[in-house]
């Protein structure tokens, strides 16, 4: 059965925890890493992903 037509879809978040299982790192904190080594500028790459 396809995904497309059932309405289903799948998704999923990823994140890092410390060795106490504090998030120290989650997908948005990559998307910004990312962003930032792009255009070499915070507000940038806060501009870039439609942030303030």
């Amino acid at each position: 059965m396809n995904a497309n037509h059932t309405g289903l879809k799948i998704k999923f978040k990823i994140w890092m925890e410390d060795q106490e299982g504090k998030a120290v790192s989650g997908a948005g904190d990559m998307r910004m890493s990312s962003a930032l080594e792009e255009h070499r500028a915070i507000a940038a790459g806060a501009k870039a992903l439609g942030m303030s």
